[in-house]
């Protein structure tokens, strides 16, 4: 089972290795990552609200959501609200700069609506836990798609914030939903009290037997012949 300290470590490296992915593509396919990458408080405002309708996922999906406690749980429950927040940025960062900006940003030279899909089904298999899972980040991956298209020009802001965003209410939820389950208040919060060795020494104050000295009231009294009757 993965710890805070492995989920950390593994995490930066998955993401710095999808950043680099990233830049390679753009690198190969002309592709110009930088006119995406330029902050938009209007945009940002957008992918703040595009959060609302993502959320339904967490109560039409509660086995999904049970599946993932699951797998993080343990780990996210360990970490601290900064270690969360950097693990939503890095996820929201990386993965939008891969697949809407570098990926989707090469296909989209050929056809735009076939780049988009394309684009989304590999997202989707990047988060292969179930199918159910895979076809609704498939579902996400096309938002963010349309998020990066709503303006004059495409921009990674809204998808960039809106991943973010989701991704920690989501670590915030799986994390609250482990340290509630069952298991982990058994285990931590309420562990059943130890039996505690019976002590069979006297309590102060009451006379204790000295040891090799045995009663022998009861063996001189079997021994004693009972008087003789006498007649009158």
């Amino acid at each position: 089972m993965i710890d805070r300290r492995g989920l950390l470590k593994t995490a930066a490296l998955v993401y710095v290795a999808l950043t680099a992915v990233a830049l390679g593509i753009a690198w190969l396919a002309g592709v110009d990552l930088r006119p995406l990458l330029r902050f938009d408080w209007t945009a940002a405002a957008i992918g703040i609200a595009a959060v609302v309708p993502m959320s339904i996922v967490f109560f039409v999906a509660p086995d999904l959501k049970d599946k993932v406690v699951d797998l993080l749980g343990p780990a996210l429950a360990e970490c601290r609200m900064l270690d969360l927040v950097l693990l939503a940025a890095m996820a929201g960062i990386s993965e939008e700069l891969v697949f809407r900006g570098a990926i989707e940003g090469w296909l989209r030279t050929y056809e735009v609506v076939g780049a988009m899909l394309v684009t989304n089904i590999l997202f989707g298999l990047m988060h292969p836990i179930t199918v159910v899972y895979f076809l609704i980040a498939m579902g996400f991956g096309l938002f963010f798609s349309v998020l990066a298209n709503l303006g004059a020009e495409r921009n990674l802001t809204a998808p960039i914030v809106a991943h973010t965003v989701y991704d920690l209410v989501g670590f915030l939820l799986v994390a609250r939903d482990y340290r509630k389950s069952p298991v982990q208040t058994w285990g931590c919060a309420h562990q059943p009290p130890s039996e505690t060795p019976r002590d069979d020494r006297p309590a102060i104050g009451e006379a204790s037997e000295p040891e090799g000295v045995a009663d022998t009231s009861t063996d001189s009294r079997e021994g004693e012949m009972p008087p003789e009757s006498t007649a009158d």
